[in-house]
């Protein structure tokens, strides 16, 4: 069984990616195995990454998991790496809307945006139930979960926010800086880093969108599906209110 890591920032469309990735008959793609999980070491989270991608069916032929890069500490991130056989996948997105996206976020209190009470969605869902992926219950929580996510898409508007510059720039530095390091590792043990660009995945052409993923994971070619839908579709203009001044501030460096 294949088993890899994919690495990412936060609002990235990571989740999105899991989704779509665990319609692939193949392919397991845990969500975030250490969120809420704060109270474990820095070595007991990792430890929890090895239990999730080893502990899988028998049909599965590639586990995935899915790891936040400032949920484990340099140290102990480094040791994943250069200590596992693990493949290593880095998904990415425009830092700028990246930032947006987690600043909205975090101030309507909206999230994901899900269709499942769609027949399709749901028809998978009772196929999770009869492999002993989900019980009763859970399909229950989908739905439930379904109805709010849409009347969060009826009831939702424009939000305008203010970036705080500084944060921002903090923000992009220390990703540059995880690149760099993600890299540096893997060159030493003499491994290339993949690259998954959340720009790059057509949002209105599912057949693309699905050749590249097959692609990037190295799986075979399939139909792939997600219940998530894009929240959000306005420019920056229409969502930051200080955008000028974030722009004069991002070509000073």
């Amino acid at each position: 069984m294949r088993k890899a890591i994919l690495l990412t920032m936060g609002r990235s469309g990571s989740s999105w990616v899991c989704d779509l990735l665990n319609s692939h008959p193949e392919v397991r793609c845990h969500y975030e195995v250490l969120k809420d999980h704060e109270e474990l070491t820095q070595s007991e989270k990792k430890n929890l990454l090895h239990q999730k991608l080893n502990n899988n069916k028998a049909n599965i032929k590639y586990s995935i998991a899915k790891l936040l890069l400032y949920q484990l500490d340099e140290e102990n991130l480094k040791s994943l790496i250069l200590d596992s056989d693990y493949e290593f996948i880095l998904m990415k997105r425009d830092p700028l809307e990246r930032f947006i996206s987690l600043k909205l976020a975090e101030q309507t209190g909206t999230w994901h945006l899900d269709n499942m009470l769609d027949e399709e969605v749901l028809s998978l869902g009772i196929k999770d139930i009869l492999k002993g992926e989900y019980n009763i219950r859970d399909l229950i929580n989908r739905i439930i979960e379904g109805i709010k996510s849409y009347w969060s898409k009826w009831t939702y508007k424009p939000h305008k926010i203010q970036i705080d510059p500084k944060e921002l720039h903090e923000a992009i530095e220390y990703e540059k800086k995880m690149d760099l390091l993600l890299i540096d590792w893997l060159n030493s043990k003499g491994q290339k880093l993949s690259l998954l660009n959340y720009e790059d995945l057509p949002l209105d052409n599912d057949e693309k969108r699905d050749v590249l993923i097959c692609e990037t994971f190295k799986i075979s070619k399939n139909s792939l599906r997600s219940s998530r839908q894009k929240i959000d579709w306005h420019t920056k203009e229409e969502r930051v209110s200080n955008l000028e001044e974030i722009k004069t501030y991002l070509a000073s460096f």
